[in-house]
């Protein structure tokens, strides 16, 4: 799975430029409800991490988001399709969240969003 998402990282990146790029002001419904899950998926994220649950960290901070990234991007896919900075938010934190658990992939994906410093550095994301 993290061998699929690297993948789909980059092709991501490698569309950016021809993504819809609305401001949080012209979000459609279908953004706000993906940015309101990646919001949930931070809280309790961090709530199983405080509570040493590593395993329902790994559950929420990468599969239960996979779920909620694959509704929103069948959800966008009659419309615009899916909105760059809300893709690239969603990429960033799922780094973050992913971080403790597998930090050679999630520095990996850190440098291909063109990071210069290394995600340890990075702040922990707050919704």
């Amino acid at each position: 799975r993290l061998y699929t998402q690297i993948e789909w990282i980059k092709e991501m990146i490698s569309l950016k430029d021809i993504m819809r790029n609305n401001t949080r002001d012209k979000w459609s419904y279908q953004d706000i409800v993906f940015n309101n899950q990646i919001n949930n998926a931070i809280v309790i994220t961090d709530s199983h991490y405080g509570n040493m649950m590593f395993r329902e960290a790994l559950k929420t901070g990468f599969y239960d988001l996979q779920t909620s990234r694959d509704r929103y991007r069948e959800m966008t896919s009659s419309d615009d399709g899916m909105n760059w900075e809300l893709v690239e938010r969603f990429i960033e934190i799922q780094a973050l969240l992913l971080s403790p658990i597998c930090p050679h992939v999630t520095e990996h994906i850190w440098t291909l969003l063109g990071k210069k410093e290394s995600i340890m550095h990075a702040r922990w994301p707050v919704p």
